[in-house]
């Protein structure tokens, strides 16, 4: 019997055994980024013990050694010759912003952003080698992000770090490559962790295992989770969507696995980077994109939205969108989705603020801290409507996802054809929710 189950050719598979699947599939996508993924960990861990033992010069001089050899497993020696260029203009150009904000009193933390988001689409639309440009696209916008930041906190009463403390900081191996994102003052405080034990090392291997696991489904196993048996358009859309949030996961997961490694963690130790769980299962767009990756949602919160919270709710909501959508680039299908998940939020923000005021019920998209409405969320009705929002969100998802799964190919259908094809259901229902808030 197991024998069968193992090696008999099933047709909700493609006509191939289940051991083929393992094989041909599983086994070969793992082992393709396993060596890389050993020598990443195997420098991560090198990183931690090392400069947990000396002085924060000798901390920060590892870092940029361990990052440069990390980003060699991984993008071209074009690519990191770039980016370094790129970082050492950063720095002249942070210097001479902060120098003119000490001398003038003014900001100028905005003009460093202008010229990092420039950057990113100049090289997005008129690099010479897009093939190399995708490669690496992921690592500028984590230095972008980080030289960002860093202008703020200089401006706002930090210090202006040194050259090698810099270089540190941006090339640092735990999250040069995947990232994700973290503060100066974060990637600092890894000198002061305490010496981890066998439960940071179950974490630390669960998290990796975790990592493969979602690997496999992106690759792999989604034919199985949704078979092609129970197929239609809106089955194989979320098949495609579905499969691209688990390469993020893998993603999301494998850069916990490399701040671990290298000593980052809270007490507990552990590093949250993405919540699968809240995102495949919803009660808000909001929440999916808190949970889609929480250090991006931390800094684009701290120095987008509330930058711009002052000139409206609706403002600061597309602002923080577009300004992420400019992160990665201005990709076309990734400023599109974006773009959308901002109008969808501010449309179901906008609709269940109008029902809680209304019907004087715990309806709004984020948890009361202390609940005064009368009809509370363990009331069986205002369960039933979050659960109805949630599976509008899940609808969402689902139409949005179509257009990730194809992302840096040429010859892949155009947005319009992508959402044509679903006969633009998701932007109806979004349009008739924004009518129902003015009723």
């Amino acid at each position: 019997m197991l024998s069968y189950l193992l090696y008999s050719p099933f047709e909700c598979l493609g006509d191939l055994s289940v051991y083929d699947v393992w094989e041909w599939c599983i086994q070969a996508s793992c082992m393709d980024i396993a060596p890389k993924i050993f020598y990443i960990v195997l420098y991560n861990l090198l990183f931690q013990f090392i400069s947990a033992s000396f002085s924060h010069t000798v901390f920060h001089l590892c870092s940029i050694g361990s990052g440069f050899v990390v980003m060699r497993l991984a993008i071209t020696h074009t690519n990191i010759m770039h980016l370094l260029a790129f970082l050492a203009i950063g720095y002249v150009f942070m210097y001479c912003a902060n120098l003119f904000h000490l001398k003038r009193r003014i900001k100028t933390e905005y003009m460093v952003v202008l010229v990092c988001i420039l950057y990113l689409l100049l090289c997005e639309f008129v690099y010479p080698n897009q093939e190399d440009w995708i490669q690496s696209r992921g690592v500028f916008m984590i230095a972008v992000m980080k030289i960002i930041s860093l202008c703020f906190n200089v401006q706002n009463g930090h210090h202006l770090p040194s050259i090698y403390a810099y270089a540190g900081y941006v090339l640092c191996p735990a999250n040069v490559l995947f990232g994700p994102w973290v503060s100066f003052t974060e990637y600092n405080l890894q000198t002061n962790r305490n010496r981890k034990n066998f439960t940071w090392v179950l974490r630390t291997v669960y998290v990796l295992f975790l990592s493969f696991t979602f690997l496999s489904i992106s690759n792999c196993l989604s034919i199985i989770v949704i078979p092609r048996l129970i197929d239609n358009k809106w089955i194989s859309a979320y098949r495609r969507a579905f499969s691209f949030r688990c390469s993020h996961y893998f993603v999301s997961f494998l850069s916990e696995v490399t701040m671990l490694c290298a000593g980052y963690g809270d007490e507990t130790g552990q590093y949250v980077v993405t919540r699968p769980f809240d995102i495949e299962f919803p009660t808000s767009l909001v929440n999916v994109v808190v949970s889609w990756n929480i250090p991006m949602h931390k800094f684009l919160k701290k120095y987008v939205y509330l930058e711009i919270l002052k000139f409206g709710y609706f403002k600061a909501i597309l602002g923080t969108y577009l300004i992420s959508s400019l992160l990665h680039g201005f990709n076309f299908e990734i400023a599109a989705v974006l773009l959308t998940i901002g109008a969808y939020s501010y449309v179901q923000f906008r609709l269940q603020e109008k029902l809680a005021r209304t019907f004087n019920a715990c309806l709004r998209v984020r948890t009361c801290k202390a609940c005064t409405h009368k009809y509370k969320r363990s009331n069986l009705i205002i369960k039933i409507i979050h659960f109805i929002f949630a599976l509008i969100t899940i609808f969402d998802l689902i139409f949005l996802g179509v257009l990730m799964d194809s992302v840096g190919y040429a010859n892949s259908p155009s947005i319009y054809e992508k959402w044509q094809e679903l006969d633009f259901l998701s932007h109806w229902v979004m349009l008739g929710l924004y009518i129902i808030t003015f009723l």
